[in-house]
This record gives structure tokens, C-alpha cells and sequence, in this order.
């Protein structure tokens, strides 16, 4: 009988789950088994290497740094050609000459002691459960600073002109309870030299970025496959032809389909123009659907909103070797960058780039502001440098704060933005507690606004990487 019944329950149960499925996709939007795929980006390169012939140089203030120039430099050579098969290596006739000089190499560590509050058991109550009880310990850390730092020069051989030049830093400095973790010289030695690597390679070469984006349901179910396998003129095709939807709501699904599928188009076109305008579009359609259906927040807020509806997104990044640190920080930065923005915000930033890479191809330079700009005047802290994309604003903030997007993930956003431009007068600060911003993050804020002022941040802000 008790076999009957369980059998009964998991009939019920399993008739539920398929009914709750079956509407889940009868309407239009995402549906609760969510579909996904994936635009492949192309980053253009910052600064215009003239000419196909490069040379690749890499020295060190003194003998004891040599052994990083020369692993470094044959890692550059490697990565600018392979990222760019345009470019070969020519050192007697060079078009271009990339001059690196390794400033600084520097580790240290040393032990501290520290009172700490933990818990600890004291025995078990009288049903045999754990007690813990506060107590003051004294806690073993070890701390590791590395200091690590490049001065660079692009130079046209040419013209005789500077492409770019500007200082990388990669400082670095964490506290390691009982040394568990910690990373010696030659780890964090290894990291610095590929990221620095990392750095100049997105400057000078095309950078592909893979964005996982929601594909709609319902109606638009049978161009589904399409989508998930990358046939997007078959995608698009698929689509128009489903008539246009009476109800507005119904229809910004469809124009939004359609707007993933001219920005994929886009980013595959054979050429720029082409590129341009299929990006055109898509941010037309995307307008479209979000204007009809404002409360479709996958059309105004970013991906990063709903982490758990998808896989990481991440940027490729060819030079970056697995298992060392700087695989990880490349991971958790790939996270940031375009997958934070909204459809719309992303395909404008796309557009600026697309149309700078124009610019570049044809040769044309711009005023010496934007020169200044695009080599890094202000340095290269975050992957990628300046990418023409909008500044994270405290709009930015309170969106992702509304969001419920973890604060770490919004720290991490910060420190990976390309540009900030947080507004820290009282107003402002009042606006971004009301959104419920914790005390940590409004000090994280207002130590990169000081930043970006030249002022000195906030005491109580701490950074512990550089």
C-alpha cells in the first residue's frame, strides 16, 4: 500500500512539474528553462601599430631582474604574433619597436602575531551537541608584499613618433594565516611578468571576449537551436519570420531576438562598415524592447544581475598560463568588463570601439587628448585600459545594489571598471545609502573617487593588491 501511494505522489508530482514547464514556455519571455548562447566580441587593439614589422625588447635595471626581461620578452614576441597574424618579428627593419624596461622585482615576507577573537569548544550540552564559547588567541600570519613594476615605449621607427608609453604596476601584498597559501618569489615573480604581458597585448592586438546572453522562448522557440549553435543569419531569418505581435509587450521579445542577432552579425562581419551597421540596429531594437517592456529587467540591467541563470562569461585570453595567480585574477576580471552592462549599454560601447578600430585601420589620428588617452596617461590598472566604454557612475551603484548583486562583486566591479566617475558630495553618498550600501563599500567609492582627485583616500580604506 505504502508503494502504492509513494508511487501516486511521484505520478502527481512529475504531472506538476510538467505543467509548470508547458506555461512556464506558452508565454512570451524567457521561460523558466532558460535558453542561452554566445556573441563573440572583438576588442579592438588601443594603440596603431603601423606597418606588419615589429621589434621586441626587454631589459632590466640591473643584472638581478634579467632572468624576468628575458622570459618576458620571448612571452611578448609569442603573444603579439599570435594575437595578431598580421605581425611578424623583424628587429634590423622594424616598423614598430615595443621597448620594455623591468623597474622593480621586489619580494619580502615576514611573520606578525595577532590577537583574535575565535571560537572554540568548550565541551558538548547534554545531548551530546558542540559548545562553543569567544576566546581570545594569538593568530600566526605571514605576510607577503611583491612589488613589481615595467616602464614601456611604442615607437613608430618610421616617423619616430611614440605610439604610447607609460609605467605598469602589479603590486601585490596578503596576509596568510600560519603561511597556509602563501606564494613564494617565483610564483608571484611568473604572475606579474604574464600579466604585465597580458596588459600590452590587449593594447597592441584585436582581443576576442565571449558574452553569454538569454535567448527568448515562447514563440521564438523553434530558432532556439539555431542560436545555441552560432547559425545567427539562420537565428535572424527564423524570427522575422514570425509576424509582428499585437501586444507590445509580446512583440519587445521579438525585437529583441532580432537585436541579438544583428550584434552577433556584427561582431563575425568581414569588415568594419558592415560591423557598424549591424550594431546599429541592434541597438535599435534593443531600445525598442526595452521601451515596450520596461519591466523585462534582462533588458535594462546586465547579466551579472542573475548569476545564477549563467556560466562564466569570460574574456580569451591566450597568454595567461593556468594554474598561477594571474589565471585567477584574469578569471575573476573576464567576469566584468561588457558582461556588466545592459544589452543596449553594451552594443553602444561596442559601436565606439568598432568605430575607433575604423579609425585606426584607415589611419586616421586623433586630436593629441585622445592620443593621450589611448596610450594610458593614467596608467594601466585595469585589464584592457580605457575602452571608450561609459564610466561607472553612482547610477551604476544603485543599480546593481537593486539588483541584489553581492557588494563583492560590485568591489571587484569597481577595481575592474575601465573609467569612474562616483559623485562622493553628501548628496551623493546619501543617495547610495538610502540603496543600501554598506559602510565598507561607500569607503571602497570614496577612496577611487580620491583617487581619480589626486586627493588622499580615506584612512580607513584598505587595499591589500595593487
Amino acid at each position: 500500500m505504502n508503494d502504492y501511494r509513494r508511487t501516486k505522489q511521484l505520478l502527481g508530482l512529475t504531472s506538476a512539474l510538467l505543467l509548470l514547464a508547458t506555461a512556464a514556455q506558452a508565454g512570451e519571455g524567457f521561460g523558466m528553462l532558460r535558453k542561452r548562447a554566445n556573441l563573440a566580441r572583438i576588442h579592438p587593439p588601443q594603440v596603431r601599430i603601423g606597418g606588419s614589422r615589429i621589434s621586441v625588447k626587454t631589459s632590466s635595471q640591473g643584472k638581478k631582474y634579467s632572468s624576468a626581461a628575458e622570459r618576458m620578452e620571448s612571452l611578448l614576441e609569442s603573444e603579439l604574433l599570435g594575437s595578431d597574424p598580421t605581425l611578424r618579428l623583424d628587429s634590423n627593419n622594424a616598423d614598430v619597436a615595443i621597448d620594455v624596461n623591468i623597474l622593480q622585482d621586489d619580494y619580502s615576507e615576514s611573520w606578525e602575531n595577532r590577537t583574535e577573537m575565535r571560537n572554540v569548544q568548550t565541551g558538548n550540552d547534554e545531548k551530546g551537541r558542540p559548545v562553543f564559547q569567544a576566546r581570545q588567541m594569538s593568530v600566526r600570519y605571514k605576510v607577503v608584499k611583491h612589488l613589481f613594476s615595467v616602464s614601456f615605449k611604442v615607437l613608430d621607427s618610421k616617423k619616430k613618433d611614440t605610439l604610447a608609453a607609460d609605467t605598469i604596476r602589479k603590486n601585490f601584498k596578503e596576509d596568510f594565516e600560519e603561511g597556509n597559501g602563501a606564494p613564494d618569489a617565483a610564483a608571484l615573480e611568473e604572475a606579474n611578468v604574464v600579466g604585465v604581458v597580458n596588459d600590452l597585448t590587449r593594447r597592441l592586438t584585436p582581443t576576442k571576449e565571449i558574452i553569454g546572453v538569454l535567448v527568448p522562448r515562447g514563440s521564438l522557440d523553434n530558432a532556439v537551436p539555431f542560436a545555441e549553435a552560432g547559425m545567427w543569419s539562420k537565428y535572424l531569418e527564423a524570427v522575422e519570420k514570425i509576424a509582428a505581435m499585437p501586444n507590445p509587450v509580446n512583440e519587445s521579445y521579438r525585437q529583441y531576438a532580432m537585436g541579438i542577432a544583428y550584434e552577433a552579425l556584427g561582431y563575425g562581419a568581414e569588415d568594419l562598415d558592415t560591423a557598424l551597421k549591424y550594431l546599429e540596429q541592434a541597438a535599435t531594437l534593443y531600445n525598442s524592447a526595452a521601451e515596450a517592456n520596461p519591466k523585462e529587467q534582462y533588458f535594462i540591467l546586465n547579466s551579472k544581475s542573475q548569476p545564477s541563470l549563467f556560466g562564466r562569461a569570460r574574456t580569451v585570453v591566450s597568454n595567461v598560463l593556468p594554474g598561477t595567480l594571474s589565471q585567477k585574477v584574469a578569471d575573476e576580471k573576464a567576469e566584468i568588463s561588457s558582461t556588466l552592462l545592459a544589452p543596449l549599454a553594451r552594443v553602444q560601447s561596442a559601436l565606439v570601439q568598432y568605430q575607433k578600430m575604423k579609425e585606426l585601420n584607415e589611419g586616421v589620428r586623433p586630436p593629441p587628448s585622445k592620443v593621450a588617452s589611448l596610450s594610458g596617461a593614467k596608467g594601466l590598472d585595469t585589464i584592457g585600459g580605457d575602452s571608450g566604454e561609459p564610466p561607472l557612475t553612482n547610477d551604476g551603484i544603485v543599480e546593481m545594489l537593486e539588483a541584489g548583486v553581492p557588494e563583492s562583486v560590485i568591489v571587484t566591479a569597481i577595481s575592474a571598471a575601465h573609467r569612474t566617475a562616483f559623485d562622493v558630495s553628501p548628496k551623493g553618498l546619501v543617495a547610495l545609502s538610502q540603496a543600501k550600501a554598506s559602510t565598507k563599500l561607500l569607503e571602497r567609492i570614496q577612496a577611487e573617487a580620491a583617487k581619480k582627485s589626486g586627493s588622499k583616500p580615506s584612512a580607513s580604506t584598505k587595499k591589500k593588491t595593487g
